[in-house]
């Protein structure tokens, strides 16, 4: 599953997976960063197999903590 850190907390880590392709959602999104006492707006991490999915075509993932989609461009 997707991954939502900012820019300033980066790549998410120590997690089960790691997430090292960064998008932007469609339209800019309000959800926030996932990492402890952050607030900042959030980009979206993908793991390898989701940026294959990226790669061909899918622009729909769900998010780690199982709430929320996003769209990327």
């Amino acid at each position: 599953m997707a991954s939502a850190r900012c820019e300033t907390c980066g790549q998410p880590q120590g997690l089960k997976h790691k997430y090292p392709y960064l998008h932007t959602p469609v339209p800019p999104s309000n959800f926030l960063c996932g990492a402890p006492a952050c607030a900042l707006p959030a980009f979206v991490w993908l793991t390898e197999e989701e940026e294959q999915k990226y790669l061909n075509g899918e622009r729909s993932f769900r998010l780690s903590n199982h709430a929320v989609h996003v769209q990327l461009t």
